[in-house]
């Protein structure tokens, strides 16, 4: 056995469930989550395969329980994505996500039954997400809009479709149970997107792991802002480490970046929250500290060990010169894999994205604005888990001093704009706005 729990080292995690229940958001999230904590996923939409062989303008009725022909066709997407899959986890993968609907135990019955052919022994987890609030559902539908079945398509048209959809599958569906599935089946019931969760019969690392991970999603969309600190002494001198306070400039940075907050509150996209609802983040080192002691937004920031910058060990405090010259050994190695390298009794990134694993997991659980104050190598890593890099790419991602980053994840893509803070003229300007999709990992190479 290895840490998915499966005698080949293979672990398949199949999301079923009614429409618009924001199964696809969970999957692309776990998804997302697996690449980032290193493992090898692939997630196959079966809305894909669909679109793929009979294109995006589908009548709601393909999608009726008694329309013959929509069950073929939809049985045909499945059969080519489970081909799809099962070459993917024998060829590369170690993980494999299964996005469909699966609502009758009957369908879930077959789809196993394949699975044992064409993977004997892999193991299976079901996800099923059940949503009985009706203004979760409409949110869902609403963020749905932006899928591909619907472009072009108003929000209006969009819900209007999909309430159809959903009423093709109303008569038939089953949720997971031992009765239904099997005594052996091992299953989570999310409802309500952790309001009440169910968990039957999970063993495992990487089982445990999801489980913890998709209790703490929510679909609410948000801003989430991440910032270093002012410049520090230690940034001055270009030296590693320490715990140096703030320069003149960097205390001018953190009074600036209270008046941009300020006027997020007015006009930007803190208006539409409560301030109670906004969460702030920090370090426990004295640069963080200071920088977000000057935002005053009435909010008590909480000040993590967690999120305090990568430890340099016995190169801390040094510059980069001094310790190309006392450990040259140290300065080889780090160029070569800076990844997996680890300071001499200090940490690698590796280390950086375990240790911060558990603050991923609070901006995911907040239902209002996050507010995250660290450090280079920490925002490195928060900010490839939400935009599109891979783990050897956390490294070299470049995340400049007096810069703010506004990331609003939803469904299907990610919002980000940049801002550059002038301390000198006090500018504020806005550098860059583009929308990351996330990941669809679809090729349709294996078709």
């Amino acid at each position: 056995m290895d840490a998915t729990g499966s005698p080949d080292n293979k672990l398949i995690l199949v999301l079923c469930g009614m429409p618009a229940r924001g199964k696809t958001y969970i999957a692309r999230k776990v998804t997302r989550y697996l690449k980032w904590i290193g493992f090898q996923p692939k997630l196959f939409n079966v809305g894909n395969y669909r679109r793929f062989l009979y294109g995006t303008d589908i009548s709601p009725t393909f999608f009726d329980e008694e329309n013959a022909d929509g069950m073929e066709a939809r049985a045909r997407c499945r059969k080519v994505a489970l081909e799809d899959m099962a070459n993917f986890l024998r060829t590369e993968g170690n993980v494999a996500i299964f996005d469909g609907t699966l609502t009758t135990g009957e369908k879930r019955r077959d789809l196993k039954e394949t699975l044992n052919q064409l993977l004997p022994g892999v193991y299976v987890l079901w996800l099923e997400s059940v949503c009985t609030d009706e203004a979760l559902i409409r949110m869902n539908i609403e963020a749905i809009s932006k899928a591909p079945d619907f472009v072009g398509k108003s929000c209006e048209e969009a819900y209007e479709n999909y309430s159809r959809r959903i009423s093709s599958y109303e008569a038939t569906y089953q949720t997971l149970s031992p009765k239904v599935d099997g005594v052996d089946a091992s299953f989570v019931r999310l409802i309500n997107f952790g309001h009440e969760v169910e968990v039957y019969n999970v063993n495992g690392y990487i089982q445990s792991k999801i489980v913890s991970y998709v209790m703490n999603l929510n679909p609410i969309r948000r801003p989430i802002y991440f910032s270093r600190h002012g410049q520090s002494e230690y940034n001055k001198e270009n030296r590693v480490g320490g715990d140096s306070d703030l320069t003149e400039s960097g205390v001018k940075y953190a009074e600036m970046l209270n008046l941009f907050f300020q006027q997020e509150v007015r006009s930007g996209e803190l208006k539409h929250f409560d301030k109670s609802s906004i969460r702030m983040f920090t370090s426990t080192l004295v640069r963080a500290v200071h920088t977000t002691s000057k935002i005053k937004l009435g909010v008590k920031p909480m000040s993590l060990k967690i999120l305090d910058e990568i430890n340099t060990g016995l190169c801390d405090g040094l510059t980069y010169d001094e310790i190309r010259e006392k450990y040259p050994l140290v300065d080889k190695e780090r160029k070569e894999d800076k990844l997996r390298y680890r300071y001499p009794r200090g940490e690698s990134y590796l280390d950086i994205i375990h240790r911060i694993e558990p603050v991923i997991f609070e901006i995911e659980r907040c239902r209002g604005p996050v507010i995250v104050i660290a450090h280079q190598g920490i925002l490195r890593c928060l900010y490839a888990y939400f935009a599109k890099f891979d783990i050897p790419e956390i490294p070299h991602i470049d995340i400049p001093l007096h810069n703010v980053y506004k990331m609003i994840p939803d469904a299907y893509d990610v919002d980000e704009t940049r801002f550059s803070i002038d301390i000198n003229t006090g500018i504020c300007s806005k550098m860059e706005k583009q929308t990351l999709i996330l990941d669809t990992n679809f090729d349709f190479r294996f078709i």
